[in-house]
């Protein structure tokens, strides 16, 4: 939170804006550790064979460094919270089906080759820039957007019938 020295040059209407949004955004993240933890868990049980079952929530880092893929479609996440970066080798996301407005940067240092972010529609007009370093990406309308590598340029194609350099 804001500082208090920084908070007295605020009108109180927009420090309890400022208080009610980061507590918004606090339960968001919870929510969604929450929602990825019980995916990756419900995966780990399904795969764990004659292993003991995991039954509470709570993720190590190992767990979380040992994924490769994640499917977190339909989740009704709002918010993807920063410690997806735990998720070390992650190398495809699907995002699909939740109510995402924006990625973290963090998804940026993960070895993404695919992400799926359909159906998020807010999310469209906010996508980051370094979306176009990954291989595979299915945009929030539905079309793929896949970088091809044609004369060192980098060459965009929506579908069919549309496409740019960059």
């Amino acid at each position: 939170m804001l500082a208090d020295s920084h908070m007295i040059f605020l009108s109180e209407e927009v420090r309890v804006y400022i208080h009610n949004n980061l507590l918004f955004i606090h339960d968001e993240y919870a929510k969604a550790l929450d929602k990825i933890a019980n995916a990756v868990i419900a995966v780990l049980n399904k795969n764990s064979g004659e292993r003991q079952a995991l039954t509470d929530n709570n993720l190590s880092i190992g767990m979380c460094e040992g994924i490769t893929e994640l499917n977190l479609s339909g989740c009704g996440i709002k918010v993807l919270p920063p410690q997806i970066k735990l998720f070390k080798n992650l190398q495809k996301i699907n995002l699909s089906g939740n109510d995402l407005k924006f990625l973290p940067h963090e998804l940026r240092y993960l070895p993404l080759i695919e992400i799926n972010v359909q159906g998020n529609n807010w999310l469209q007009p906010n996508l980051p820039k370094w979306i176009d370093q990954i291989a595979s990406v299915i945009l929030p309308n539905g079309l793929k957007l896949a970088p091809k590598i044609t004369n060192n340029l980098q060459l965009f194609q929506v579908n069919t019938g549309f496409s740019f350099f960059l």
